[in-house]
């Protein structure tokens, strides 16, 4: 089905007589939640890379999408954990070991070479929770990193995300919807729910429960990356 398609279908089995705009706004929306919410594993799978460089002492830097769309955080050049869990702390060639369970920091030092192009993994965490390692925050549409950055880094920041489908328009009529082709119709009953009411309402909840079990089971898999700290 197409977006016009879904369009006629919303309109043969509503009594609302809603402008297109308007049923374009809510396909759109019902996509965008089906998707964040009970997106398949392969939209993480494939994400999109956006890279920001790093700046000495700057924390936040701006999103390239909305939080939920992040799936993974890598900076370079300032924490190395490839091998033991080290801890850069901005002494050239140095690291020290960090214990990210206790958050105990031992004295012992090593030798590093070639800093600048060790990666490190960032875990996400909404709290003030350094005494665990780096991590990163989101604040008012930035991301946060902790700890700020000793230095400037080049491309030193990627944000791995899922990419930010577009608004539907007029101009998309013809086009596809951004959603599973084999399960376009949780479209239509997902927005028929929010605009009928009586007992046509609960019907088609009914039946926009069932499209969603079915879209659920057809896409369940292994998630590639797994974010265990919320709130």
């Amino acid at each position: 089905m197409n977006v016009q398609d879904v369009v006629e279908e919303i309109q043969e089995k509503s009594q609302n007589f809603l402008s297109v705009p308007s049923i374009l706004r809510k396909i759109t929306n019902v996509r965008d939640n089906l998707i964040r919410n009970y997106g398949p594993a392969q939209q993480q799978s494939n994400p999109i890379v956006t890279e920001l460089d790093l700046l000495k002492d700057v924390a936040q830097y701006p999103l390239p999408c909305p939080p939920g769309n992040i799936v993974d955080v890598e900076v370079r050049g300032l924490w190395y954990g490839l091998c033991g869990g080290y801890y850069y702390d901005c002494q050239p060639n140095w690291v020290q070991p960090v214990t990210y369970n206790t958050g105990t920091i031992s004295n012992e030092v090593s030798t590093v070479v070639d800093v600048p192009n060790c990666w490190f993994r960032m875990p996400y965490r909404q709290f003030d929770e350094h005494y665990y390692g780096p991590y990163y925050y989101f604040l008012s549409g930035t991301i946060g990193l902790v700890p700020k950055p000793c230095q400037d880094v080049q491309r030193g920041l990627k944000i791995f995300h899922i990419p930010v489908l577009a608004q539907l328009t007029v101009e998309n009529l013809n086009g596809p919807t951004g959603f599973d082709p084999h399960f376009d119709m949780v479209l239509v009953y997902g927005v028929l729910k929010e605009i009928v009411s009586g007992p046509q309402s609960s019907e088609y909840a009914e039946k926009y429960q069932k499209w969603v079990y079915d879209y659920q089971t057809a896409n369940s898999g292994w998630e590639r990356y797994v974010v265990n700290e919320r709130w």
